[in-house]
């Protein structure tokens, strides 16, 4: 009843917005055209507004067919209309406010004298305009990063996560990349972030409250996050790119190419990489980048039973420990034909041959003060193979009208094979992983006035994963029983309609009406077979209302549920309530402040994976076992407060906290057995648990000494349920991370770069309590000794204590030399310069400890050229 009193409330206001004046006094609206010498749309164009005191009152940018759109409210007699746009003459216009309504069309001439940008002591490191912040990339540069996520690691505010490739603004992560405004790649970012080589980069733009529509621009309150990319204007051309080179002992070898195209109607960047370094290649994520996406409107996608043995402990580069030849191709581009037809296309392909050798000692922790004890050495290869096609259309249908389609295709086939000697086996383990992903859809965008957009929705998406597992016991010279084949297809289906704008000037609204179906098989071994279908139908409504310096969000989402599992029909129906309230205001002269409080409540239904009651083998060591309901939901609630504070204008000093409290319902809990030595996990849906976070962070820099210096510390405390052996209670997991990260310039010769990690992890399992800390350390030193040569020396070292491994260390260094003409870099690196032989690394928890040696890659010497084009 309660939802259809909503529905009311919402479609009374509707109609109330539509009928009445939106337009107040001193209130104005100026929209138009940017076009270039041929009259061609110039997109991502800059429009500014400034009152006659040269204060900006507002801002846009021009869409992908050169419109733009601004309202704005002043008390002056004349505005200053600005447009910029790179590789353009800069225009400036002065107009008169006594029309309400203005519609102009500007041209802009090309500007054929591109002159390299020199960076001066009196220009800012930091800029902030309204929601944009720019960051001279220069100033934040020691002259060793090697792509642009070394760079963002850098800039305050900014956080990157080198296990995912997620980057972070202030706490939230980031929506996309563009690349001098053109988004190549969509959210799968990684491809820009970790290849693109930082010495392009001249700023970095840090776009607040981003949207990609055109439609949508000023009807919706986006809370999005977008970096743009802006590269320096004496590289951009037609055809430009990076060509690098490289051999060295032991039969290192190494090649990259970086192409990029900057024409009318083409903007490109392409990769190639090969290397028998120990570099990882793979840079993409499509299980992130589409399933988090589309499981929200109810698609389901196979998920991965068999684990996947590390190539690399925690803390240290992969190329450290890992001898492998492998190979990444990809291109990303946007093309153009028309000023209303669009075409991203973005390509990938990934190809590796990984070998990683691993010993350890393992004491399985019993009850009853009994221990489990294994020693094991592996030998592990993995050869990965995976192709990744993502095409999108966008079509202009009319000045109001947009059409785009999409299509996203993922082959993946991974084949991997261990040796495993144990004191109780020897066991050779193969696992074969095929995984198969297609996705499209349709979507129709109509702005039906100038305060409402409909968009219609129509997707489609197909899983399939097959997985193979393997065992052949040299001991006893047989094949294992536990030899298995799992088989998972979904296919998934689903549409939407989302009604989105302001209701007036205050208030904005969202009303999205979905539907979405999964069909299921899962299979194992052809023994079993489990038939699951998920039908998902939901309304969702959002209000946001803007009361000055205070932003309200209520909503709920009402969902009905029906699942068919083996036969068995359930429906369920669910309201999942949502709220925010955010406060911005100005502290003191520079600073902005925000406040925000979040509640959020959600139903997860387990997957076909997750239902099947059977045992399952996970590895040659480990079976798990689900007890679980397919009608029953885990009910998820959330309840987040942060507060950020920043100066990016005298200051440039920016601070973020974030508490967080979680707790589930219905959830799993673990229940731990052994036989012999295989360890079987059982996770019983009867627990609930609940978890509480804090996250603090200050960035700091130095403008006059160019120092910049990043402080955070991460705490988690966590509650759940643990069985060893039928013996159960409560686990309690305490987590701290401290880190402290600085760049100094003692000197006009001599940068340093320093950072401190403190990792505590305790656990308390009825009154066993248990303590596992250790520390890494990274120190290195720059050394220009000239504007043409450059000396690097890097220290890492991890403690884990006396009894835990003790102290581990790497050390590396290079040199590099860049002649005046600055189209060559030669470059220099000896790897594990002190030819240290292993790593140990031990951890504890309350039903194992375990203590691991990594050999590490001998001592080598890498020599590369690279040329600049």
């Amino acid at each position: 009843m309660k939802f259809f009193i909503y529905l009311g409330i919402f479609a009374f206001l509707t109609e109330h917005s539509l009928a009445q004046n939106i337009n107040k006094v001193n209130e104005f609206n100026i929209s138009g055209l940017i076009t270039n010498a041929e009259n061609q749309p110039i997109d991502f164009a800059q429009i500014i507004i400034k009152d006659q005191v040269k204060s900006v009152i507002a801002y846009s940018y021009t869409d992908s067919i050169g419109n733009y759109f601004l309202k704005y409210q002043t008390l002056s007699d004349s505005i200053t209309l600005n447009v910029s746009r790179i590789g353009y003459i800069e225009k400036s216009i002065r107009l008169s406010t006594k029309t309400a309504t203005m519609n102009l069309t500007l041209n802009l001439s090309p500007n054929n004298r591109l002159t390299e940008v020199v960076i001066t002591n009196n220009i800012n490191a930091i800029n902030s305009k309204n929601d944009t912040i720019t960051f001279l990339s220069k100033a934040f540069s020691d002259g060793t990063e090697t792509n642009v996520e070394d760079l963002l690691t850098k800039l305050p505010g900014l956080s990157v996560n080198k296990d995912t490739g997620k980057i972070k603004f202030q706490g939230r992560e980031i929506k996309t990349i563009l690349l001098d405004g053109d988004d190549l790649t969509g959210q799968n970012y990684k491809v820009l972030s970790k290849n693109l080589s930082a010495d392009w980069i001249q700023e970095i733009e840090i776009l607040k409250k981003f949207t990609n529509s055109r439609l949508l621009k000023g009807l919706i309150k986006s809370e999005d996050i977008a970096i743009n990319l802006k590269l320096k204007e004496n590289a951009k051309a037609p055809l430009f790119g990076n060509l690098l080179v490289g051999g060295g002992t032991t039969s290192k070898h190494t090649i990259k190419a970086e192409l990029l195209s900057y024409l009318k109607n083409l903007k490109r960047f392409s990769v190639i990489v090969g290397n028998n370094t120990g570099s990882d290649l793979e840079t993409y994520d499509m299980e992130t980048y589409s399933n988090s996406q589309l499981e929200y409107k109810g698609f389901l996608f196979a998920e991965q039973i068999l684990n996947e043995s590390p190539l690399a402990p925690p803390f240290f580069k992969n190329e450290n420990f890992t001898f492998q030849e492998g190979q990444f191709v990809s291109n990303v581009m946007v093309v153009k034909p028309t000023h209303k037809f669009n075409i991203r296309s973005f390509t990938s392909l990934y190809n590796n041959n990984l070998n990683f050798n691993s010993n350890d000692s393992l004491s399985y922790i019993l009850p009853n003060n009994k221990n489990l004890s294994i020693i094991q050495s592996q030998i592990l290869n993995q050869k990965p193979f995976e192709a990744f096609q993502d095409l999108k259309l966008d079509y202009t249908l009319s000045k109001n009208e947009e059409l785009t389609s999409a299509i996203k295709f993922k082959y993946s086939d991974k084949q991997f094979r261990s040796v495993n000697e144990t004191n109780y086996d020897s066991i050779r383990q193969k696992e074969a992983i095929i995984d198969q992903q297609f996705y499209g859809n349709i979507s129709y965008t109509n702005k039906l006035n100038s305060m409402w957009v409909l968009v219609a929705d129509f997707q489609i998406g197909r899983s399939h994963l097959d997985e193979h597992l393997n065992f052949y016991d040299f001991s006893k010279n047989i094949i294992s029983a536990n030899n298995q084949t799992i088989n998972q297809n979904y296919f998934n289906l689903g549409g939407m309609a989302n009604l989105i704008g302001k209701i007036n000037e205050t208030f904005y609204g969202n009303l999205l009406l979905g539907w979405a179906k999964t069909s299921s098989d899962f299979g194992v071994s052809k023994l079993y077979s489990n038939k699951y279908e998920y039908k998902n139908t939901f309304i969702e409504f959002n209000l946001k209302a803007d009361f000055k310096n205070i932003h309200f969000n209520t909503g709920a989402r009402f969902r009905s549920i029906n699942t068919i599992y083996n036969f068995q029909k359930y429906n369920n129906f669910l309201i999942e309530p949502q709220i925010s309230v955010s406060l911005k205001k100005r502290i003191l002269k520079y600073f902005t402040s925000e406040f925000k409080g979040i509640y959020n409540s959600e139903y997860v239904f387990f997957k076909p994976s997750s239902l099947f009651d059977k045992e399952l083998s996970t590895s040659f060591r480990s079976k798990i076992y689900y007890n679980t309901s397919a009608h029953i939901p885990t009910k998820n609630d959330f309840l987040i407060f942060s507060v950020n504070i920043s100066d990016n204008e005298k200051n440039y000093l920016t601070t973020h906290f974030e508490w967080g409290y979680e707790t589930n319902n219905n959830t799993l809990s673990n229940s731990i057995f052994y036989n012999n030595d295989i360890v079987i996990n059982e996770f019983i849906q009867n627990s609930n648990s609940n978890s509480l976070f804090t996250i603090y962070s200050i960035d700091k820099y130095f403008q006059k000494i160019h120092t910049s210096i990043k402080l955070s510390y991460k705490n988690q405390i966590s509650n759940s349920v643990l069985s060893i052996e039928n013996i159960s209670g409560s686990n309690r997991l305490r987590r701290d991370n401290f880190n402290i990260a600085a760049g100094l310039i003692l000197t006009k010769k001599i940068n340093l770069s320093l950072a401190f990690n403190n990792y505590n992890d305790e656990t308390n399992w009825l009154s066993r309590k248990t303590k596992f800390d250790f520390q890494n350390y990274l120190f290195k030193i720059i050394y220009n000794y000239s504007k043409a040569i450059m000396f690097n020396l890097a220290f890492q070292t991890t403690d884990f204590g006396k009894n835990l491994g003790g102290v581990n260390s790497i050390v590396e260094t290079n040199i590099k030399f860049k002649p005046k003409n600055g189209k060559w870099q030669f470059e220099g690196q000896l790897n594990n310069l002190t030819n240290l032989n292993l790593v140990k690394i031990s951890k504890l928890n309350p039903f194992f400890f375990t203590t691991t040696n990594y050999p590490l890659q001998p001592r080598f010497l890498l020599l590369t050229a690279k040329y600049r084009f």
